[in-house]
C-alpha cells in the first residue's frame, strides 16, 4: 500500500500506525499528488490511503485521483482522509460504486486499529464510510426528498387551479357572446312560416 498526506507530522504518524500491523506493507509515502501518482505507477499498490486536499491546488486531488484509478487501476482500493464530513465529497467518491472505496475522518485515524481494519476491508473489495459521513449522506437525501415533495405539492396546487370551475366573472363575457349570436338568428316561428309557404298549392 501507499499513502499520501501533505502534513508532514500527520504523514509520519500514519506511517507509524500502518507499520504496527504486520499484515500491511507500506511501500512509500508522498506529500503531493505528483508524488502519489509516481508511487502508484511504480508499485501498483492494493490500497491507497490519501488526503482529499493536497498540493498542487489543495482542492480535491484525492477524489480526482480515486476517479482516475477506476479506469487505470480498477483493482486498487482508495481510502480518503478528510477533516470534514462532507457529503458532497463522499458522493463523488462513491459515484462509480462503493467497492474498494473508503472515507474516514482524520480524527478517527488516531486509532490505528480502526485505520488498519479499514485498509484490510477495502483491500478485500469492501467499503468503509465514517459514521458521521453516513449521517451527512442521509441528511442530504432527506433534503432532496423534501424538496421534491414540496415541488410536487406546488405542481398539484397549480394543476388544481387550472382545472377549477371558472367564476361568474370569467363566464359572463362568454354568455354575452352567446346571447348576441342567438339574437342574430331567426326565431323557430320564422322557419315554420317558410315551410307553410312552400307547401301551399301554387306556391313557388
Amino acid at each position: 500500500m501507499v499513502l499520501a498526506e501533505d502534513n508532514a507530522l500527520l504523514r509520519h504518524g500514519l506511517v507509524r500506525l500502518v507499520g504496527a500491523d504486520d499484515d500491511l506493507e507500506l511501500v512509500g509515502s508522498a506529500a503531493d499528488l505528483p508524488g502519489l501518482r509516481a508511487l502508484v505507477d511504480e508499485h501498483k499498490p492494493q490500497v491507497v490511503v490519501t488526503d482529499i486536499r493536497m498540493p498542487p491546488t489543495n482542492s480535491d486531488e484525492g477524489i480526482s485521483f480515486a476517479a482516475d484509478l477506476r479506469t487505470s487501476n480498477p483493482e486498487t482500493g482508495v481510502i480518503l482522509l478528510s477533516q470534514y464530513a462532507e457529503a458532497t465529497y463522499a458522493l463523488k467518491l462513491l459515484a462509480e460504486g462503493t467497492a474498494r472505496r473508503g472515507y474516514l475522518l482524520k480524527e478517527r485515524v488516531a486509532d490505528g486499529a480502526e485505520l488498519n481494519e479499514a485498509i484490510h476491508r477495502v483491500a478485500d473489495g469492501g467499503s468503509v464510510i465514517d459514521p458521521t459521513v453516513t449521517e451527512g449522506l442521509v441528511a442530504a437525501q432527506r433534503r432532496v426528498s423534501r424538496k421534491r415533495h414540496e415541488q410536487g405539492c406546488k405542481n398539484r396546487q397549480e394543476l388544481g387551479r387550472s382545472l377549477a370551475m371558472p367564476s361568474k366573472k370569467q363566464i359572463r363575457p362568454h354568455l354575452l357572446f352567446i346571447r348576441i349570436k342567438s339574437a342574430t338568428l331567426p326565431s323557430p316561428g320564422f322557419y315554420l312560416y317558410m315551410a307553410l309557404i312552400r307547401t301551399r298549392p301554387g306556391s313557388g
